[in-house]
Protein backbone atom coordinates (compact mmCIF):
# COMPACT_ATOMS: atom_id res chain seq x y z
CA UNK A 1 0.00 0.00 0.00
CA UNK A 2 2.94 2.64 0.90
CA UNK A 3 4.62 1.44 -2.41
CA UNK A 4 1.34 2.47 -4.68
CA UNK A 5 0.47 5.85 -2.70
CA UNK A 6 5.05 7.05 -3.23
CA UNK A 7 4.00 6.05 -7.43
CA UNK A 8 0.80 7.82 -6.77
CA UNK A 9 2.55 10.97 -5.79
CA UNK A 10 5.36 10.55 -7.94
CA UNK A 11 2.80 10.75 -10.93
CA UNK A 12 1.34 13.75 -9.49
CA UNK A 13 4.13 15.46 -9.08
CA UNK A 14 5.97 14.74 -12.54
CA UNK A 15 2.01 15.56 -13.79
CA UNK A 16 2.66 18.82 -11.95
CA UNK A 17 5.92 18.99 -13.31
CA UNK A 18 4.92 18.74 -16.99
CA UNK A 19 1.75 21.32 -16.33
CA UNK A 20 4.26 24.31 -15.22
CA UNK A 21 6.55 23.50 -17.30
CA UNK A 22 4.36 24.10 -20.31
CA UNK A 23 2.75 26.99 -19.65
CA UNK A 24 4.54 29.44 -22.03
CA UNK A 25 6.18 32.40 -20.27
CA UNK A 26 4.79 35.75 -21.56
CA UNK A 27 6.23 39.09 -20.39
CA UNK A 28 3.48 42.30 -20.53
CA UNK A 29 4.48 46.11 -20.90
CA UNK A 30 2.63 49.04 -21.98
CA UNK A 31 4.11 52.56 -22.87
CA UNK A 32 3.22 53.93 -19.40
CA UNK A 33 5.17 52.03 -17.23
CA UNK A 34 3.52 48.84 -16.43
CA UNK A 35 4.69 45.44 -16.84
CA UNK A 36 5.50 42.09 -15.66
CA UNK A 37 8.10 40.01 -16.04
CA UNK A 38 7.72 35.90 -17.61
CA UNK A 39 6.61 34.75 -13.91
CA UNK A 40 3.90 37.58 -13.06
CA UNK A 41 6.67 40.11 -11.12
CA UNK A 42 5.55 44.05 -11.78
CA UNK A 43 8.75 45.23 -14.10
CA UNK A 44 10.87 48.36 -11.73
CA UNK A 45 11.13 50.90 -15.01
CA UNK A 46 12.67 54.28 -14.48
CA UNK A 47 13.33 56.96 -17.70
CA UNK A 48 16.91 57.61 -18.48
CA UNK A 49 19.69 57.61 -21.52
CA UNK A 50 18.79 54.52 -23.40
CA UNK A 51 23.05 53.16 -24.30
CA UNK A 52 22.35 51.31 -27.18
CA UNK A 53 22.77 53.03 -31.02
CA UNK A 54 21.01 56.13 -31.73
CA UNK A 55 19.17 55.92 -27.99
CA UNK A 56 17.02 58.74 -26.57
CA UNK A 57 18.19 60.53 -22.72
CA UNK A 58 14.57 60.35 -21.83
CA UNK A 59 13.61 56.65 -22.62
CA UNK A 60 11.44 55.00 -20.55
CA UNK A 61 13.17 51.15 -19.46
CA UNK A 62 12.04 48.07 -18.07
CA UNK A 63 14.23 46.40 -15.78
CA UNK A 64 14.95 43.33 -14.18
CA UNK A 65 13.24 40.93 -16.62
CA UNK A 66 15.23 37.77 -14.92
CA UNK A 67 17.23 37.10 -18.37
CA UNK A 68 19.60 38.70 -20.75
CA UNK A 69 17.43 38.20 -24.00
CA UNK A 70 18.62 38.63 -27.50
CA UNK A 71 19.66 42.32 -28.71
CA UNK A 72 17.86 43.81 -31.08
CA UNK A 73 14.66 46.05 -32.03
CA UNK A 74 11.01 44.95 -33.07
CA UNK A 75 9.38 47.83 -34.90
CA UNK A 76 5.70 47.97 -34.04
CA UNK A 77 3.79 49.39 -37.35
CA UNK A 78 0.59 51.19 -37.46
CA UNK A 79 -1.59 49.45 -40.02
CA UNK A 80 -1.99 52.52 -42.06
CA UNK A 81 1.70 52.97 -42.25
CA UNK A 82 4.18 54.54 -39.82
CA UNK A 83 6.13 53.28 -37.13
CA UNK A 84 3.53 52.96 -33.84
CA UNK A 85 6.42 51.96 -31.41
CA UNK A 86 9.95 50.20 -31.10
CA UNK A 87 10.53 47.86 -28.60
CA UNK A 88 14.21 48.05 -28.08
CA UNK A 89 16.27 44.53 -26.32
CA UNK A 90 19.60 45.53 -25.15
CA UNK A 91 20.30 42.09 -24.25
CA UNK A 92 20.97 43.33 -20.57
CA UNK A 93 17.99 41.79 -18.79
CA UNK A 94 16.20 45.37 -19.79
CA UNK A 95 13.99 46.76 -22.35
CA UNK A 96 13.53 50.61 -23.92
CA UNK A 97 9.91 50.84 -25.34
CA UNK A 98 9.49 53.91 -27.49
CA UNK A 99 6.52 55.30 -28.93
CA UNK A 100 5.58 58.17 -31.33
CA UNK A 101 4.52 61.37 -30.03
CA UNK A 102 0.87 62.74 -30.48
CA UNK A 103 1.47 66.00 -29.36
CA UNK A 104 -1.70 67.06 -31.06
CA UNK A 105 -4.22 64.63 -29.24
CA UNK A 106 -5.00 66.83 -26.02
CA UNK A 107 -4.24 63.62 -24.20
CA UNK A 108 -1.19 63.72 -21.57
CA UNK A 109 1.62 61.79 -22.63
CA UNK A 110 2.60 58.42 -22.14
CA UNK A 111 5.96 57.76 -20.27
CA UNK A 112 7.33 55.72 -24.05
CA UNK A 113 5.97 59.30 -25.94
CA UNK A 114 9.49 60.32 -26.74
CA UNK A 115 9.92 59.73 -30.45
CA UNK A 116 12.09 57.17 -31.95
CA UNK A 117 15.74 56.83 -31.26
CA UNK A 118 18.26 58.11 -33.86
CA UNK A 119 19.56 54.77 -35.25
CA UNK A 120 18.23 50.89 -35.02
CA UNK A 121 20.31 47.61 -33.89
CA UNK A 122 21.15 45.35 -37.39
CA UNK A 123 18.82 42.68 -35.80
CA UNK A 124 15.08 43.42 -36.36
CA UNK A 125 11.42 42.18 -36.83
CA UNK A 126 8.99 44.10 -37.89
CA UNK A 127 4.88 43.39 -36.99
CA UNK A 128 1.80 44.94 -37.68
CA UNK A 129 0.16 45.90 -34.63
CA UNK A 130 -3.76 44.68 -33.81
CA UNK A 131 -6.95 46.16 -32.35
CA UNK A 132 -8.85 49.38 -32.56
CA UNK A 133 -7.28 52.70 -32.48
CA UNK A 134 -6.45 53.75 -28.59
CA UNK A 135 -6.41 49.70 -27.97
CA UNK A 136 -3.64 48.48 -30.05
CA UNK A 137 -0.93 45.63 -29.15
CA UNK A 138 1.12 43.06 -30.18
CA UNK A 139 1.98 39.54 -29.12
CA UNK A 140 5.97 38.79 -30.13
CA UNK A 141 7.03 35.06 -29.49
CA UNK A 142 10.77 35.65 -30.83
CA UNK A 143 12.40 32.72 -32.47
CA UNK A 144 15.98 31.73 -32.04
CA UNK A 145 18.31 34.94 -33.22
CA UNK A 146 15.74 37.58 -32.99
CA UNK A 147 15.51 40.34 -30.69
CA UNK A 148 14.51 39.03 -27.13
CA UNK A 149 14.87 35.56 -27.39
CA UNK A 150 16.28 33.57 -24.75
CA UNK A 151 17.27 30.12 -24.80
CA UNK A 152 15.19 27.49 -22.89
CA UNK A 153 11.92 29.49 -22.28
CA UNK A 154 10.33 28.03 -25.20
CA UNK A 155 7.10 29.30 -26.24
CA UNK A 156 8.37 33.42 -24.04
CA UNK A 157 5.81 35.51 -25.59
CA UNK A 158 6.12 39.12 -25.02
CA UNK A 159 2.44 41.20 -25.10
CA UNK A 160 3.12 44.39 -25.91
CA UNK A 161 0.40 47.14 -25.20
CA UNK A 162 1.04 49.92 -27.53
CA UNK A 163 -2.22 52.03 -26.84
CA UNK A 164 -3.54 52.16 -23.09
CA UNK A 165 -7.74 52.25 -23.73
CA UNK A 166 -9.35 55.10 -22.07
CA UNK A 167 -12.25 54.40 -19.68
CA UNK A 168 -15.36 54.83 -22.05
CA UNK A 169 -17.89 57.31 -20.77
CA UNK A 170 -20.58 54.03 -20.76
CA UNK A 171 -18.32 52.00 -18.24
CA UNK A 172 -18.22 55.09 -15.85
CA UNK A 173 -22.04 55.63 -15.85
CA UNK A 174 -22.17 51.85 -15.17
CA UNK A 175 -19.85 51.87 -12.61
CA UNK A 176 -21.74 55.01 -11.07
CA UNK A 177 -24.81 53.74 -11.01
CA UNK A 178 -23.86 50.39 -9.71
CA UNK A 179 -22.18 52.11 -6.58
CA UNK A 180 -25.22 54.42 -6.08
CA UNK A 181 -27.50 50.87 -6.48
CA UNK A 182 -25.33 49.47 -3.48
CA UNK A 183 -25.08 52.44 -1.61
CA UNK A 184 -29.06 52.70 -1.99
CA UNK A 185 -29.28 48.83 -1.49
CA UNK A 186 -26.91 48.89 2.42
CA UNK A 187 -29.54 51.66 3.67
Amino acid sequence: MKTMVLVILALLAGFGGVVWSTTPPIVTIDENGNGTNWNGVPLNWFKGQDPAPGGLPDALIYVQLGFAGEQGDLIILEPEGGYSDIVRFNGDGSIVFYSDRELDSGEPPELADTGFPTALYPNQVTMLEVGSEGNNWVDYMPQPGQPGFEPGMEGLTYHIISDIPEPATMTLLALGLGAALLRRRMK
